[in-house]
């Protein structure tokens, strides 16, 4: 009877504490989930580098900080998961960030595709189409009917087709107001999912939409 009074108090003491300190764990978890599930509310913000654990270090542009590279006589352009830089050619190129023009936040600013045509260059970013002269220091925004652009292919020397997450885009550039004609194709034969991308979605309740989502929060 004793040994059952003592196993009993052990045990109640094991469930108090270890159910302490698995609620921590457990709030944190929820909290970190939910602002994983709004991406939005937590864009604008960077983690400081002491933060971070050290394989975070982004060293040599690791990390996906290069996606793209494009050349002129006069520079180098990279574009990657941070934005564009822009270095002089030369035997040891420095990287300058040309953030100007775009968005504040890193995470929109992030450029998957790059190019150059009639000394301007067009950038495909997560936050929409941009162009710069390539001698100067700020973006301008074109707007689309998409932010997510995938990438950018030249049509000819007058024109561009704009890819997004959804739908493509003929972009003339031969006009200072860049003429853009919607010409997504019709997509023929079954529509399917991969059962990743579904098991993904359903596990932040993104299946049903904004309802899925805060059903899950």
């Amino acid at each position: 009877m004793k040994l059952n009074k003592k196993i009993f108090k052990k045990s109640k003491w094991y469930h108090k504490y270890f159910g302490l300190f698995l609620i921590i764990f457990l709030i944190e978890m929820s909290i970190s989930g939910i602002l994983l599930n709004h991406k939005d509310w937590i864009a604008p913000y960077d983690m400081p580098h002491f933060l971070t654990p050290s394989n975070y270090d982004i060293k040599n542009f690791s990390r996906s900080s290069i996606i793209d590279l494009i050349e002129t006589d006069k520079y180098i352009f990279i574009a990657g998961k941070k934005g564009v830089y822009r270095s002089k050619q030369g035997q040891s190129p420095k990287f300058i960030p040309i953030f100007n023009g775009m968005s504040k936040n890193t995470i929109e600013r992030k450029t998957r595709d790059i190019l150059i045509l009639k000394n301007k260059i067009y950038a495909a970013s997560e936050n929409g189409l941009y162009y710069m002269n390539v001698n100067h220091d700020k973006w301008n925004r074109i707007k689309l009917g998409d932010k997510n652009i995938k990438k950018i292919v030249k049509k000819d020397e007058n024109s561009l087709f704009i890819f997004s997450n959804s739908n493509v885009y003929l972009l003339n550039i031969e006009k200072s107001n860049y003429s853009i004609k919607k010409i997504t194709p019709q997509k023929e034969g079954e529509k399917i999912v991969t059962a990743v991308e579904l098991f993904f979605h359903l596990h932040d309740g993104s299946a049903w939409g904004l309802f899925g989502k805060l059903l899950f929060d």
